[in-house]
């Protein structure tokens, strides 16, 4: 089923499905623009998600359901990314992930540099500080792809810190081509 070419709204998040292979991927759909892949746990669930909202203001935004069991490097998770991917018709994605599918978010990368153009994970404010250990985010930052990997932090109550940037708005300029997280690692 190739991409739809009907303008979103960053408010509208539409449901649909996309056909790979022989399964069925549930996915939602907002915005306009070049395309960005958010895997689930980056989007944070929910109807409209801040993360989901920010980036679909810019870019239109695939959130596919892929279920996995969590593992890294998980083959039927990574299998069912590519698939998605050639379902939908996206040839070339901005790639947006959490800790939990960074490592088939880098697989996708690595093995297949031409498809994806920026990627950015996305780490909860209480995940591990050792994280990234293990994966091969410097292999990929001598790729020459733009990386950016960002942590989360407690939203604060009084409107956040002068002149300081959201996660959001890190990544949001990040996938315009902003060059904060050109570097391989923007903690």
């Amino acid at each position: 089923m190739p991409v739809d070419t009907d303008t979103g709204s960053a408010r509208e998040t539409v449901q649909a499905v996309v056909l790979a292979g022989t399964s069925r991927i549930p996915y939602r759909r907002a915005g306009s623009g070049e395309h960005v892949l958010l895997l689930q746990g980056a989007a944070q669930g929910g109807d409209a998600p801040p993360l989901l909202a920010a980036v679909a203001r810019r870019f239109r935004v695939f959130v596919p359901e892929l279920p996995g069991d969590g593992r890294p490097g998980d083959a039927p998770l990574a299998a069912r990314l590519r698939g998605f991917l050639d379902g939908a018709g996206l040839r070339r994605v901005h790639l947006v992930a959490d800790e939990a599918s960074a490592a088939e978010a880098l697989w996708l990368a690595l093995s297949e540099p031409e498809r994806v153009h920026r990627l950015a994970i996305v780490l909860a404010e209480n995940a591990d500080p050792a994280f990234p250990a293990g994966l091969p985010l410097e292999r990929f930052a001598q790729s020459g792809q733009p990386l950016l990997v960002v942590r989360r932090e407690a939203a604060p109550r009084d409107g956040g810190g002068a002149g300081e940037a959201s996660a959001d708005e890190r990544i949001v300029r990040f996938l315009a081509g902003g060059a904060e997280g050109d570097a391989a690692a923007g903690k």
